[in-house]
Order: C-alpha cells, then structure tokens, then sequence
C-alpha cells in the first residue's frame, strides 16, 4: 500500500490521468496515447498506440509507389498494441506484460509510470527488471520442437525456376526420435543457457535472415518460445505468428495471466481464478490522481 491505495491501483489511476492528446518524449522521441483501459480482478488492462515522431518525411502506398501525403516533424506513425499489469493480494512484485507488434512502445508507458510514482513520493524505491527464460515455467517443462525460420530465401534456377528467381521463407523443424516425446532436459538447458546456438543444428546459409523458437511442454500446455539474441534474455511467449490474426482482448488476457499464474506459483503464491475475473470496488474504481 502506498499512500492507502495499492501499486495496482495508481497505475489505473495513472493511465487515467495521460492526457487525451497522449505523452510525448522529446529526448527519445516516442510518443503514446491510451485508447482503452480495462480493470478487473488483479490486473490493469491498457490499448496504447505508440511509436516514434521526428524527422520530416513522407508516407508512401508501397502497392504503388505513390506518395500519399508528406509527414511532419511533430507527426507519429502509431501502432495498436496492448499491456497489462498484473498484482494479486500478497504478492511483493507487479508483473508488466508487453504486447510486441511491430514497433509498438509498450515499455515506455511502464517507464513513465515510474518515473511520476517517484514524482509523488520520492520515499519509494521502484526496481524493474525482466523476466529470463531459465527462471520461469521452462526451467520445469520439456523440450518437444525446435523451429527455426530464415528470411528471403531466393529459389533459384536449379529448381526449374528458369523466368525469374522467387523470393521464399524456409522453415525448418526438429523433433525427438519416434517413440520419444521430448528431448533430453541437459540440451534444453544449454539451449535455454545459451551454451548451443539453436541455428547452427540446422543447415541455414549464413546470409539470411534467421529466426529460432523452440516448443515447451508441462502438464499438457504448450508454449511457443523465441530465443532472442545473446545479450537480450526478455522471457518472450510468442502468442501469434507473423502474419497471424492478432489475438482478440478476452484470449490476449487469458495468455497473459495463465503466464502471471505460472510466475507467481513458482514465487511461491496461489492463483485464483478471483485474480482473472473480480470486481473491483467503487473507492479503487473512483481513485484518481489530483494534479
């Protein structure tokens, strides 16, 4: 409790309280503007539209090459994207889920929201950090796939292709031998500690594009897993694939909170389905922030 009300409840009231025309950051030049908020159980819900402005430009119908019509500096190409924030009773720690679609900016709502908590009261210390892969529902789970993805492969004339070369993905897969239904745990833990790179087990040229996931199972769920970059360990569940149909809200936050529930339970806590679905009461929904 800070100030009476919980963290949970000054982020509602902190989104309440963006202006319509949104945030602006002029040193980094991001900009965001709240489209929606959602409350219910122990979560926030958010619709943000973000992305960058600065630079003069112009916007182009890439079907035509026809220029549509030039773009300011204080002009910003959004996209929609989605955030929740997750603190069931007891726990010590929110739990911030960022929907990732293209180069949506849901993590500067989260830095802007710490940064006007420690405006109000410079008495609390606010940490932030992410979520590594080994430390959460992987480290129990089993290795089932692994997929890798390369971009723009040119399939050439050596397939009969004599007209033109075409342009494809190659997506390539591995799975247990048959009769097995995982892989050892020692090579899903070297793969999750970075100690095997994923591509090189597959016969990719090295000057495409890749992309490596893996599938991870445990109690009959299944989780699809990007592995990022050495450097980069973010725990990132890959809801939908490129080219697929975004999730709608109600799958989106059952996603999100079946990881909230996976996290919190290794923690230590219980997960109730209240956390999912429980009205929140008239003073938390009444609370605002006071200029």
């Amino acid at each position: 409790m800070i100030q009476e009300h919980s963290l949970l409840e000054h982020f509602y009231a902190y989104v309440q309280s963006i202006p319509e025309n949104g945030l602006k950051d002029d040193d980094s030049e991001l900009y965001l503007r709240v489209a929606n908020i959602q409350c219910s159980g122990s979560y926030v819900f958010v619709t943000i539209e973000s992305g960058i402005f600065g630079d003069n430009g112009k916007v182009y119908d890439v079907e035509t090459g026809v220029m549509k019509y030039p773009k300011n500096y204080s002009d910003s190409m959004t996209t929609s994207s989605r955030v929740v924030m997750y603190l069931p009773p007891m726990a010590s720690t929110a739990m911030f889920a960022v929907e990732k679609v293209g180069d949506s900016r849901g993590f500067f709502l989260l830095n802007s929201f710490v940064a006007a908590m420690h405006q109000r009261d410079d008495s609390f210390i606010y940490r932030t950090g992410n979520i590594y892969e080994a430390d959460d529902w992987a480290e129990t789970s089993k290795l089932v796939k692994i997929e890798v993805t390369a971009y723009k492969k040119t399939l050439s004339h050596r397939g009969g292709l004599e007209d033109s070369p075409i342009v494809a993905n190659l997506s390539q897969e591995l799975t247990p031998p048959k009769g097995e239904h995982a892989f050892v745990d020692w090579f899903k833990k070297k793969i999750l500690n970075r100690q095997i790179d994923v591509v090189s087990l597959f016969d990719v040229s090295e000057d495409l594009d890749k992309k490596s996931s893996i599938i991870l199972e445990k109690d009959g769920r299944q989780k699809k897993i990007e592995l990022g970059k050495t450097g980069s360990p973010l725990f990132r569940e890959v809801l939908t694939d490129n080219g697929d149909l975004p999730l709608d809200d109600d799958k989106f936050l059952q996603k999100t909170a079946e990881a909230a529930a996976s996290r919190y339970r290794q923690l230590g806590l219980a997960w109730s389905a209240a956390y999912e679905k429980g009205e929140w009461n008239a003073d938390a929904l009444a609370f605002r922030w006071n200029s």
